[in-house]
């Protein structure tokens, strides 16, 4: 019975394997909604079964609890997968940086091209995730939603320059992604996966943005890390090229080197 049980849990993790590996995101929502059966099976069912067969209750505690810790560790690495899939996808759409001027006289009023098409890979992810319950839909898409922040904010850092227009301009992604979100009834996940971007966003555009390194201000930012402002301000030249100058270049430069003593 060991070894029947043990070889069917191998038999799923290869289906899970092979999934990833030809990045059928489907099947493996698949694979992790038949797990979960079978995991409710064999915790609730099998044990009945096994005592009328006459198996021992201490062979059948020794044989299904091992097997029911194994079942839950490869449902864990299919979440897993199911996340790593999503970010290589998404990753990809958001490396096509090339419509981005990061030192714009005016602002956009809509969302980059790239950033259009990566939503609608957005909407397919959306609903291949349906079948999963309603807390594991939460937390996978608030991983990657974090994923497109991060993601945001190592592009700031990379960047040689950039000014506000530019800064406003990601602002108007964000908000294309998170008002899609919400169409779809997942602003709660999209919401908090992108919170260190948008309270980065939102510092940036301060007139005098400073105010971070005020303790009662910077409750407001409490998303944003110290290092990862030092990473970001130096290329930050808010009025550069701009045909308006609302940010004090004086506050940003306070700023950049404030949060140097904060780590």
């Amino acid at each position: 019975l060991e070894q029947l049980l043990m070889h069917m849990r191998n038999c799923i993790v290869l289906s899970m394997e092979e999934s990833y590996t030809h990045a059928n995101l489907a099947q493996l929502v698949q694979i992790h909604q038949n797990l979960a059966q079978f995991i409710s099976f064999v915790e609730n069912d099998l044990e009945e079964v096994l005592l009328n067969l006459h198996y021992s209750s201490w062979i059948i505690k020794r044989t299904l609890k091992p097997m029911v810790s194994g079942l839950r560790n490869a449902q864990v690495n299919a979440e897993d997968m199911l996340t790593k899939l999503c970010k290589d996808k998404i990753g990809l759409f958001l490396s096509l940086t090339l419509d981005i001027n990061w030192l714009p006289s005016t602002a956009r009023t809509e969302a980059h091209d790239h950033v259009q098409d990566f939503v609608i890979y957005l909407g397919a992810i959306y609903q291949m995730l349906q079948p999963l319950s309603p807390e594991l839909q939460h937390e996978i898409l608030a991983r990657i939603h974090g994923y497109i922040a991060s993601n945001l904010l190592s592009m700031l850092s990379d960047v040689k320059e950039f000014n506000c227009n530019a800064v406003r301009d990601i602002q108007t992604d964000i908000l294309f992604i998170l008002d899609f979100a919400k169409t779809s009834g997942h602003i709660k996940s999209a919401s908090e996966g992108l919170r260190s971007i948008s309270e980065t966003i939102k510092l940036l555009l301060e007139p005098n943005p400073d105010c971070y390194l005020d303790k009662k201000t910077r409750r407001q930012y409490r998303h944003i890390s110290p290092e990862s402002l030092a990473s970001i301000l130096p290329q930050y030249k808010p009025n550069s090229n701009c045909k308006q100058k609302s940010i004090s270049e004086s506050a940003v430069q306070k700023l950049s080197q404030g949060v140097r003593s904060m780590y």
